[in-house]
Parts: C-alpha cells; sequence; structure tokens
C-alpha cells in the first residue's frame, strides 16, 4: 500500500493544493461587501469548434480593420483588438446598416444577407442558415459551417463581417457566440472566451450532493451545469421545463395574488406559509410578503431603488430576504413569520457591474450565489450569518454531526476561545466572517454544548456527537480533494484517474485514531494515527479496497483514505462515498477513465 514519508507525491504536490483549499475556510468579509469568488467560466461546451458563449446578434470591423465589434443581446456592445480581451463600448460605436450593398450573381437558398470589402467584389460571403463564400463574383458557392448536416458555429449564422484588411479574415455572429476565420472560412474558431456574455439568467440549483450549480438561458428552456471537477465550460444539462413550470404553477394557486403582476416567486422550504414576490406594478416593480400562505401580502420594497427587480431569495431562520435587481444587489433584516412594519434594504457590494439577473441561497441558506448579467456566476458566504451564525463541517459547509477530532467552522462568528462540553477546543483560525476550530478527540456522549468566545456573550450551540461523521473535502464548487496516488496531480476531468489505479482522498470527521494524538497538532509526517472506526469506500455503490486510512501527515483535524480501483472501471463520471461507523459522507464525482 506504500508508505507515506517526507518525499511522496502527496506531501509535495497533493498537500500543496489540500492548502489551497483549507485557505477557502477562512476567506475574510464584511457584513456588506463580499469576498465573491467566480463560479466557473463563460464557456458552454457544445461540442463545435471551440467552446461557445450566448447569442451574438451582430458583428463588425472598424474601417481600419483593426478593432472587431460584437453586439450581444440586451444591446450591449463589445469591441476587441486581439480578439481575447474584449472593453464595452458606448452608443457611440453603431453597427452599419444590416442590408449592405453586395453586388452578386446568385443567392444560396439560406442567404439572407451578403458581405464583401467592396460593393462589386470577385470574394463574395453570404449568411443565413449556414455561411457561404462564393470567389466568382457570386456565380458559385461554397458552404464555409456546415459539416455531415451540423453547423461547426451553433446554428444560423445572424451576421457575418469582412476585415477590410484582408478579406479572408472574417467574424460571424450566431446564437453561439462569435466566431473567427483567417482563411475565409476554411477553419473557424471561437472568440468567446474573454467575452461577457454568459447567457445564464436564473439560478435553478446550487452545488450539492455531488452536483454542480444549475442555471437557465435566456429566451430558452436549457438549463446549463457547471459540474465539479469539469473546469473547461458549462454543459448542457436538459430542460428548465420543471422549474419554470413550478414557479408558475405556485403564482397561479395563489388565491389571492399581491398588486400587479408576478415576475418571481418564493416560498420557503421550511414553512409553506412563508411567501415573497417580486411583482410589477404599474410600471414599477415591488416586493410583497405573505406569512400565511398568500392569504394577504405586505409591501415591503421600502427603500429599495426604483429598477427591475429580477430575483428573490430569503431564509425564514435568519430573518433576510435577498432581491437582485437591475441596480445591484440588495439584502434586508426582517421577520419572514410575522408582518412587521416594511425593512431598510441595504446594497451588497463587490460584484463586478451588471444587473443581477438573480440571487440564490444553498440548501443551509450558508452561500449566496447570484448571476450577473453577461459576465457569469458568482458566489460568497451569506452575509446574514453575521447575524445568524451557523456551526458547519469545515470539509463542505453540511450541517451533520460532528466527531472527536473533527474540523468545524462557525461562520459570521470572529471565534477567540472555544470549548467542546468541558474540553478546550483549539481555534485554528478566525476572521469576522469565519473562524475554524477542532473538535477535542477526547469530546465524548451524544452530544456536544460549543462554547465560542468572541469578545462579547460567549455563544452556545447544542449540536449531535458521532462517534464519525465523515466529510470529504470539497471546493465552495464541490470539487472533492481526490488525488493521484502516484503524482498528487488532483482528480478532476482533465486529469481521470484509470482503472488500478492508487487514489488518496482528504476527509475530516472520521473520530478517534490509534495511537492517540493530541487535538491541534499536526499530523506526523512518518506513522501517522490511524482510524479506529471501520471504514468503507463506496465507488457507484460497490465497496472498493481501503489501504489505509489515518490522519493526514503535516495537516490538524484532515484524513487521509487511500484506496485501490478496480482494474476495470467504467469510463466517464462515478460517484464516490466514504462510510465510517454506519454513517455516510457526502456524495462527490471522481472521473474515471480506462
Amino acid at each position: 500500500m506504500g508508505r507515506y514519508n517526507p518525499g511522496s507525491p502527496l506531501n509535495r504536490a497533493g498537500l500543496a493544493v489540500l492548502a489551497a483549499l483549507a485557505g477557502l475556510c477562512a476567506f475574510a468579509q464584511t457584513p456588506v461587501r463580499l469576498d465573491w469568488r467566480r463560479i466557473g467560466n463563460n464557456l458552454i461546451m457544445r461540442g463545435l469548434a471551440s467552446p461557445a458563449s450566448g447569442p451574438a446578434e451582430r458583428v463588425w470591423f472598424d474601417p481600419s480593420g483593426e478593432r472587431l465589434f460584437v453586439r450581444v443581446a440586451g444591446g450591449r456592445t463589445f469591441a476587441s483588438t486581439d480578439f481575447e480581451h474584449w472593453t464595452r463600448v458606448g452608443r457611440g460605436q453603431d453597427a452599419p446598416p444590416a442590408e449592405m450593398q453586395v453586388e452578386s450573381l446568385s443567392r444560396p437558398a439560406a442567404a439572407v444577407g451578403f458581405r464583401a470589402q467592396r460593393r462589386r467584389s470577385a470574394t463574395v460571403y453570404a449568411f443565413g442558415g449556414d455561411a457561404w463564400r462564393s470567389d466568382n463574383e457570386g456565380q458559385t458557392w461554397n458552404n464555409l459551417t456546415s459539416w455531415k448536416g451540423q453547423s461547426l458555429l451553433g446554428g444560423t449564422v445572424l451576421d457575418l463581417a469582412v476585415s477590410p484588411r484582408n478579406e479572408k479574415e472574417i467574424a460571424a455572429a450566431t446564437w453561439a457566440g462569435v466566431w473567427m476565420s483567417h482563411d475565409g472560412g476554411l477553419s473557424w474558431h471561437g472568440v468567446n472566451e474573454g467575452l461577457p456574455n454568459f447567457p445564464g439568467v436564473r439560478i435553478v440549483s446550487a452545488p450539492a450532493g455531488g452536483q454542480g450549480l444549475q442555471v437557465v438561458v435566456a429566451q430558452s428552456s436549457e438549463v446549463l451545469a457547471w459540474n465539479p471537477g469539469q473546469k473547461q465550460g458549462w454543459t448542457p444539462a436538459g430542460d428548465a421545463a420543471f422549474y419554470l413550470d413550478g414557479e408558475r404553477r405556485l403564482a397561479n394557486s395563489l388565491t389571492v395574488k399581491p398588486a400587479g403582476r408576478i415576475v418571481r416567486i418564493w416560498q420557503s422550504t421550511s414553512d409553506s406559509r412563508t411567501l415573497a414576490t417580486a411583482s410589477l406594478v404599474d410600471t414599477s416593480y415591488r416586493v410583497f410578503r405573505s406569512v400565511n400562505g398568500g392569504n394577504s401580502w405586505d409591501d415591503i420594497t421600502s427603500n429599495l431603488p426604483p429598477a427591475r427587480i429580477n430575483g428573490i431569495t430569503a431564509d425564514v431562520n435568519s430573518s433576510v430576504i435577498y432581491a437582485a435587481t437591475d441596480a445591484g444587489l440588495f439584502y434586508a433584516r426582517t421577520d419572514l413569520r410575522a408582518p412587521v412594519p416594511p425593512p431598510a434594504w441595504l446594497p451588497v457590494q463587490g460584484l463586478p457591474d451588471g444587473a443581477i439577473l438573480d440571487a440564490r441561497l444553498d440548501a443551509d441558506a450558508n452561500q449566496l450565489y447570484v448571476a450577473v448579467e453577461g459576465i457569469g456566476v458568482f458566489g460568497a458566504l451569506a452575509p446574514h450569518r453575521a447575524w445568524s451564525p451557523a456551526v458547519v463541517h469545515s470539509a463542505d459547509y453540511g450541517t451533520r454531526g460532528i466527531a472527536p477530532g473533527a474540523l468545524v467552522s462557525i461562520l459570521g462568528v470572529n471565534v477567540k476561545t472555544a470549548a467542546a462540553g468541558a474540553w478546550s477546543a483549539p481555534v485554528l483560525s478566525a476572521t469576522p466572517a469565519e473562524s475554524q476550530i477542532q473538535v477535542p478527540f477526547d469530546v465524548q456522549g451524544d452530544r456536544v454544548a460549543l462554547t465560542l468566545g468572541s469578545g462579547s456573550e460567549p455563544l452556545r450551540f447544542d449540536v449531535p456527537l458521532r462517534a464519525s461523521s465523515p466529510a470529504i473535502l470539497v471546493d465552495r464548487e464541490g470539487s472533492a480533494m481526490i488525488l493521484d496516488g502516484d503524482s498528487g496531480i488532483q482528480v478532476d476531468a482533465l486529469n481521470p484517474a484509470r482503472g488500478g489505479a492508487r487514489i488518496q482522498i482528504l476527509a475530516t470527521g472520521l473520530g478517534r485514531v490509534t495511537p492517540d494524538w493530541p487535538t491541534g497538532l499536526p499530523a506526523p509526517m512518518d506513522g501517522a494515527p490511524r482510524v479506529v472506526a471501520p471504514v468503507r469506500v463506496l465507488l457507484d455503490g460497490a465497496p472498493v479496497n481501503v489501504s489505509r486510512a489515518v490522519l493526514a501527515p503535516g495537516y490538524i483535524g484532515y484524513y487521509l483514505v487511500e484506496i485501490a480501483l478496480p482494474d476495470f472501471v467504467n469510463r466517464g463520471v462515478s460517484e464516490l462515498v466514504i462510510e465510517s461507523a454506519g454513517r455516510a459522507s457526502n456524495r462527490v464525482r471522481i472521473y474515471l477513465d480506462r
């Protein structure tokens, strides 16, 4: 099974990755200016010539051919000189007329327009269902974008531009983004990577259970997913009808509706009597709250700016509501169980400029996710934790029972001292947003009282105590800390594990170890203590061979579980779970190859 030593791949590479992940547990921010992190990128993997993006309506060059302009959905216009970096430009850069005077002797059947360097030219381009080129003034045409009945550029060509400096340099705008050719359309590549043209407008699910964050595409019922470990781009994930119809049915089921037209509606999963809507009343947007299942409604718009409201989310237990608007993201502290006076809304800062199209809390209301128009999706620790602290597993922010030796994060509290029952608990990191402690190995019982000192009145949490409460470490996108045992490289879609490989899993919450080890002390580099409770690892529900389960050498509170994959595995994505003392960990993805 191999012995761990300071020169092993895990120590040189894997623990470096672990150190970076550990830093995620202590990011700092104030209650209204958050440390936002981007979720994924703005690319979509559609199996085309290059990664795609959202729809592009128009494309054109400036008279010198030095700059390319693109107008995307919503009328936003961007310019680039290197086709990699894009800058938003104002209304002064208007597109040329959609109908350009170009002479052609014939027209391809599905063409809607022509482009050329001059009104009369031997080389003429046509666009519509596809793109075509003629080198004899339109007598004959060559299709440039169709391959085996499919479009290389993702569908209808909505616009095409020819560079004034080189008639073989052309750009195309399609429903799947912007594409360039430097050889007259013989080959194409996307220029979407830096273009702020992400089409996601509604967040329908937060990362959970090995699944990634999902969004609905603008003017479509398509769902896109940023899957943990994927890293290349968003992938199509089915139809959004389930999510959209559910919200529509909820709005239609109301016996008493708030004023105006309901634009978005939210209902608490813990108390169905609590609802909130974003509604359009005449020409203004309003937020309404109901605490009795929709029998009556209170207008709580209060001091929200007069802007379009695109989305709302809330948490009853924390008495907080969020509004995603064209003027930014706002939140308010208010009772969602009683008809109290309208609250004061506060802006949430730190996001890129742009309309906030949606906001969503995860299942435990610890992480807040927002969609920024064209730019993408961002996540941060929810600011309401400043007045509604939570105790969670440091591995995945999950709310499960704790175990001796586990790493626990306290959200919203700058912890100075900590105790678990009668035992002192070391504080490993502390910021105003989040603190991390280790549960003492000696703690006993079925429940334990955490007492946290933070400079004011002590905080007390009564939490379940288990012999083992396993959790696999994941980052905030859900990518698991699963490493190749020989190279120390993290296993993901770009670096899948192969059959027969030695795999190392980083976890916490596996309980006591033997020989006993002091709480708060890094595990030894050699002879790391072994986990006492039996440990199983399941791959798609089938057990695999566990060669060792020990404290992660050189680290506090982390465990290293090493397994041997079967010689023959199914290529693709599988589910991996750790079981210990009869309890299962979070489900994570592992990417496999043969």
